[in-house]
């Protein structure tokens, strides 16, 4: 029963605070691994729709493990690669219920941080080590919808890529067919890191693709030509 009512707290800490940004949450009343639905609505008068909502799992506890600028939270390797395969965002919000205060993580970003043996192996649990600054606050939801934003462009960027790749490759060989030579083809995109979330400091992100090395990355729409 003690457990149960902390957790209750903590949902209820996470719910107040998407509550004051008009962020509507809906809970899940079965223990999915998953506690809330968050859609995000912005206030310009009257609740404007957007096409940005997360998925929320809230940890809660009386007493945080703080270690220098971090908060050290153990978590079930099951959970990770599930959550790892969910197709919207998912933030796990740890809150402790006797200083009324939460701090979050995006997960996905932290999954890809992990090398794979990691979330591969027969371990049980992994640490996540929450920075400090990502404390739950109303100014940190600004925060929150520029991470969402970047994991949804994330994922949709992923589904055009390969159809991007394909039509450049027929292009260039389209270009080359008399003398098929495979150095004039765009450089294998696996000699390039992976493309990563588009920062906060571009407003409309957009795909840009180089004809010359076959390089993908973000721009700002109003950039692009």
């Amino acid at each position: 029963p003690g457990s149960r009512k902390i957790e209750v707290q903590a949902v209820n800490l996470v719910e107040r605070l998407f509550n004051k940004a008009n962020w509507q949450g809906n809970r899940f009343y079965r223990d999915f691994g998953i506690d809330l639905h968050v859609k995000v609505f912005e206030d310009s008068g009257q609740q404007q729709d957007t096409p940005w909502e997360f998925y929320v799992q809230v940890k809660g506890t009386e007493r945080l493990r703080i270690r220098k600028d971090t908060i050290g939270f153990s978590i079930d390797v099951d959970h990770l690669r599930l959550w790892s395969q969910v197709s919207l965002s998912i933030l796990l919000i740890i809150c402790d219920v006797t200083a009324n205060s939460a701090y979050w993580l995006g997960v996905k970003e932290f999954v890809r941080s992990v090398p794979n043996p990691d979330l591969k192996s027969k371990r049980k649990s992994i640490t996540l080590n929450i920075p400090i600054k990502n404390q739950l606050t109303e100014e940190a939801l600004v925060l929150i919808q520029q991470y969402v934003q970047g994991e949804i462009m994330y994922t949709r960027a992923h589904r055009v890529i390969s159809v991007i790749r394909w039509w450049a490759m027929g292009q260039h060989r389209l270009s080359y067919d008399a003398e098929p030579n495979d150095d004039l083809l765009p450089i294998d995109p696996s000699d390039f890191p992976e493309l990563s979330l588009p920062v906060s400091e571009i407003d409309k992100p957009v795909l840009a693709y180089c004809w010359g090395c076959g390089y993908i990355w973000w721009m700002d729409e109003s950039e692009t030509r």
